[in-house]
């Protein structure tokens, strides 16, 4: 018996396969996609869950009472505040680089950002940030359990807000920790020290 194959029955066998691999490549397709969205994705929520141990770590203190501004002898601007760091494990303090403080414009609403890392030169003179009453060229981050107080030297310029972000040594920025609003406290500029 001799089985003969039509033209009919090889144009159906041939659709199967081609359908069949057809299928395959939609699936390649298709799992590229995902995976040049999805991961990416979970890649930049995972690198953010080392920042789930600084929530609330920084906060603005009114402890001494700076939270507020003056104006130099030469007619500058003095935005003066304090940062308290909570109590924190060692070990999560080592991973600690600094933080990132977004200091808001009270005349136009912008914006600038500024880094404190520990040992980062200070500024002494011009626009930029120093310790309160030190002339240490450099700054000095908060630890566990302490308070620190900064003067930033912004010329002419109001400051409305400071937004303070703990920045970690792994080089991602936390999620904003807290704020202070400047505006209308004046300070005690006996308390400030000049340096030029």
């Amino acid at each position: 018996m001799e089985l003969k194959l039509r033209f009919s029955d090889r144009k159906r066998g041939l659709s199967s396969v081609i359908a069949t691999i057809s299928l395959v490549l939609i699936t390649l397709v298709a799992l590229a996609i995902v995976a040049g969205v999805v991961i990416p994705l979970i890649k930049n929520n995972l690198s953010k869950t080392d920042c789930i141990n600084y929530r609330d770590y920084f906060s603005f203190s009114d402890e001494f009472g700076y939270g507020c501004y003056a104006y130099s002898n030469s007619g500058e601007l003095l935005n003066v505040f304090s940062i308290k760091a909570n109590n924190i494990e060692p070990v999560l303090e080592e991973n600690l680089e600094g933080f990132r403080l977004a200091l808001i414009y009270q005349d136009s609403g912008e914006s600038k950002t500024l880094d404190v890392n520990q040992k980062k030169q200070a500024v002494l003179s011009a626009e930029g940030i120093r310790m309160l009453n030190s002339s240490e060229i450099y700054l000095d981050v908060p630890k566990s359990g302490e308070l620190r107080t900064y003067v930033y030297n912004s010329l002419t310029r109001n400051i409305n807000r400071i937004e303070i972000y703990p920045k970690l040594k792994s080089g991602n920025v936390c999620e904003i920790n807290d704020q202070i609003t400047l505006e209308g406290s004046i300070c005690d500029q006996t308390k400030i020290v000049e340096y030029n």
